[in-house]
């Protein structure tokens, strides 16, 4: 059996178990391979990214052996040439995350390219009220899955018939061929074009106009009545994406001019002619369409398709326009939903029943995925000699996603050498640009590619078993429940707990204020300017109160109840604010500097790589985010910035777990403070030696040689008593062994604060760290230890505040109620000249 057929097998077995699985309680997919990566890095100086049309021209350059890793699973016939070749290494990642959808464009109306904005009829309400879901429905009828799977795909594809992949586990068990639900699947395998066709006619749309085309017989009168009832549907299909190009050419597109008689404007196009024009301008009515991440929690459903996710201008999720309450509704539970069996069977089940039910997009397939990685590092042309490099370890074959994942680009390096700089990692993109080297509006695949590699988050996911997260920005983070007081409800909170030792790629501090600035301030200051809001929006929209509780921790009041809110918050990219405030302060809409491709021209993020160079049509060169690294990117107004390096290039990993605030009486006073010292060895299979100190304000407190497993943690508590006024608390960790870190110390100091609780301002967090010149100092204030005029006035400004108004300060709310009035102000008064 040859593997084309063998595939093939492989992915009949795969679905036919996912199509007759039962609603049940859902459970989070598996791991994958062997479950191990880790989160230090980089090791490989360089990646190299090599920009093509397409996947072809891409895979051509990786089989002359120029290309480390690919972007795009690959075909049936590139795994038969690579199976057996030594150069190479392919690894299934199973059902891909992803998935391809038809767009159909549910705006009411679409300005044609002869410039006439005019009636959509795929959202038609005439001749009969549902005469737009005819049309929908007949577009789903001329689509053949056995087509797309068997011969475009070559058996390396699942199909769809929903928006939910069947590796998610949820996808709707009896919409399927067979199921109960068959009908929604508007022909199962090949598709019914005569159904299609009873479909048109009973939306009115009719044969024939004078050339032949079907009309739009809008006031059902059975004849042509001239220009107003002209129809022309505008298809966009993606000329660098070959699988999706070959179903809008080969399957559909006959379909719909031969035997439907549409008329179609046909535009094969690139990714970012598609971007602009069906995303932003939405001047379109099919579009080949593609999510590569999505899920795999249901609440993507909500971000995708809910009606609060379309706006214009812009390039919003729902660029489609969906806008029904019932889809709304079912999208609504799996978001907000209090637990995940609430989410799948009262959300997501029925919501793919009114997504097929109305038809408002035609779900097509997923990948069974395979992606390759060449074995050594250089160039290996095929039949030529091996380069002289150890083969390449370390690579993470992400859940879902594959062997390009950014844990790989992390973990990577020859086998026996920590830290490479001989040759690039060379990573090829199946596509000719970037649309944007901006945090705030990167959308694309490609964008996050790069952007997601310079850019951190507070948690990020476990590529082997995604639905948990990782610390990243954050050491730790807590989800629990609060009580509005506006509505009597009870709603979600999560409080976030910041890594002390981080600083941006300028060397400025990363502080719970950029977390701040990012979440809530970013989004007021683009709205009060009516500008586009960021592509995360959707993230951000259900929190009622995003608040500062110290320098280090953060509280979300989230305005509902989700089982899936933690994620929504430790998955948010988080931007530096005094380099991306300024630039939104500038912005209007006459001049909106924010919404270009690279506002910031330093790239300044705290992620593992910085960018070098972006060559259109060419390549992206990265590099490594160093100590004492200097980079000026070849982005037009550039300057050279020296980092003081990513925060977690050493295999340890020192955090200091302890208050920051302690409360007395009187000023004499002392109080307790615990504090835990935690040190990981973040090597997975080598033991690591080291020798730390703790000091307190200074002075030595305790030294202790550790030995840790691969893996291993050494968590020592202290209990420090503390009197008024602020104190360090500081970790010194020396690795002994292995040889590479002989000379690696990890540093982190943690400031807690002792005073009393009156004491809300006075001083600020940048002073208290060593940058007076900050220029949002003020956004981040600290006690002064004492009680004066500066913290009655602080609670002052935000009497009668409650979460979600715009003066609320939780460090005013003495009480603790959620609410600043007359008894905060009191409290504060009566210590009035505490010092």
């Amino acid at each position: 059996m040859d593997k084309k057929a063998l595939a093939l097998l492989m992915v009949v077995a795969m679905v036919l178990p996912m199509l007759a699985m039962p609603v049940y309680a859902w459970t989070p997919p598996g791991g994958g391979e062997d479950g191990r990566f880790e989160l230090y890095g980089p090791h490989v100086k360089d990646i190299r990214i090599t920009l093509w049309a397409d996947e072809e021209a891409e895979w051509r350059e990786m089989d002359a052996g120029k290309i480390d890793l690919t972007d795009w699973p690959l075909t049936p016939d590139w795994i038969d040439a690579w199976d057996d070749d030594p150069r190479f290494t392919l690894a299934d990642y199973g059902g891909e995350y992803g998935f391809f959808i038809l767009d159909l464009n549910n705006n009411a109306t679409v300005k044609h390219y002869d410039e006439v904005v005019r009636a959509n009829p795929l959202a038609a309400t005439v001749p009969f009220a549902d005469s737009g879901v005819h049309f929908r429905r007949a577009i789903a009828y001329a689509v053949n899955r056995s087509y797309i799977v068997n011969t475009i795909c070559e058996g390396l594809a699942l199909p769809m018939w929903t928006p939910v992949p069947p590796a998610f586990g949820y996808a709707h068990p009896e919409i399927r061929p067979g199921g109960s639900l068959e009908a929604l699947t508007y022909g199962g395998w090949t598709g019914d074009p005569d159904a299609g066709i009873a479909e048109l006619e009973a939306g009115g749309f009719k044969l024939a106009d004078p050339d032949g085309y079907r009309y739009w017989d809008k006031n059902n009168n059975g004849r042509y009545d001239g220009p107003d009832e002209w129809m022309e549907l505008i298809f966009y299909a993606r000329s660098d994406s070959l699988q999706r190009f070959r179903f809008a050419q080969e399957q559909l597109l006959p379909i719909l001019q031969n035997v439907y008689k549409l008329r179609i404007d046909w535009r094969a196009r690139p990714r970012g002619v598609c971007s602009d024009e069906v995303f932003g301008a939405k001047r379109f009515h099919l579009y080949t369409g593609g999510w590569i991440f999505s899920g795999p929690e249901p609440d993507y459903l909500y971000d995708l398709f809910h009606s609060s996710s379309y706006w214009h201008p812009g390039k919003p999720p729902n660029y489609n326009a969906l806008n029904d309450s019932l889809l709304d509704h079912y999208a609504e539970i799996a978001k907000f939903a209090p637990d995940e069996k609430t989410a799948v069977n009262e959300g997501a089940i029925p919501f793919q029943e009114r997504f097929a039910g109305m038809c408002f997009k035609v779900p097509l397939w997923c990948a069974s995925g395979v992606k390759a990685f060449k074995n050594k590092p250089g160039v290996w042309p095929k039949g030529g000699s091996p380069p002289s490099y150890p083969n390449w370890t370390g690579l993470v074959n992400e859940q879902g996603f594959g062997i390009n994942s950014w844990y790989s680009t992390l973990n990577m390096r020859p086998e026996g050498i920590q830290y490479f700089d001989t040759e690039p990692i060379v990573y090829g993109f199946k596509t000719l640009s970037i649309d944007w080297l901006n945090p705030v509006y990167a959308e694309w695949y490609w964008d996050w590619e790069v952007c997601g590699r310079i850019y951190d988050v507070m948690g990020a996911r476990n590529p082997y078993a995604k639905v948990f997260r990782v610390p990243q920005l954050a050491y730790k983070w807590e989800t629990g429940t609060w009580k509005d007081p506006v509505d009597g409800q009870t709603k979600t909170k999560v409080t976030v707990h910041l890594r002390p030792d981080l600083y941006w790629m300028d060397g400025k501090p990363i502080t719970i204020y950029d977390v701040w600035f990012t979440l809530i301030e970013l989004v007021d200051i683009l709205e009060s300017k009516g500008l586009i809001v960021p592509w995360w929006y959707p993230t951000v929209a259900y929190m009622k109160s995003v608040y500062i509780i110290d320098p280090y921790t953060i509280e979300i009041l989230m305005d509902v109840y989700s089982c899936w809110a933690t994620g929504w918050v430790l998955g948010n990219v988080i931007i530096p604010a005094h380099v991306w405030k300024p630039i939104a302060l500038a912005s209007t809409i006459e001049d909106n500097k924010i919404h270009t491709k690279h506002p910031d021209p330093n790239m300044i993020g705290s992620g593992p790589y910085r960018l070098v160079e972006y060559k259109e049509n060419m390549y992206i060169l990265m590099t490594a985010n160093t100590k004492g690294s200097t980079v000026t990117t070849n982005l037009p107004g550039s300057t050279p910035i020296t980092s003081p390096g990513y925060w977690a290039y050493e295999p340890v990993d020192v955090v200091i777990d302890a208050p920051s605030k302690a409360f007395i009486v009187n000023p004499g006073d002392t109080v307790d403070v615990p504090v835990d010292v935690i040190v990981t060895n973040l090597l997975q299979t080598d033991t690591l030696t080291a020798e730390k100190y703790v000091y307190l304000d200074g002075e030595l407190k305790q030294t202790k040689a550790l030995t840790l497993a691969a893996g291993a943690n050494d968590t020592e508590s202290f209990t420090f008593t503390l009197g008024k006024g602020l104190h360090r608390v500081k970790a010194a960790v020396h690795i002994t062994d292995p040889s590479t870190w002989t000379s690696t110390w990890e540093n982190v100091t943690k400031l807690i604060y002792v005073t009393c609780k009156e004491d809300i301002a006075g001083s600020t967090f940048y002073d208290d760290i060593g940058f007076p010149t900050y220029p949002y100092k003020s956004q981040l204030v600290t006690p002064d230890f004492k009680v004066d005029i500066k913290d009655v006035a602080a609670a002052s400004k935000a009497f009668g505040s409650y979460p979600g108004h715009k003066y609320w300060n939780p460090v005013a709310d003495i009480t603790g109620d959620y609410k600043i009035d007359i008894k905060d102000i009191a409290a504060i008064s009566r210590k009035f000249g505490w010092v």
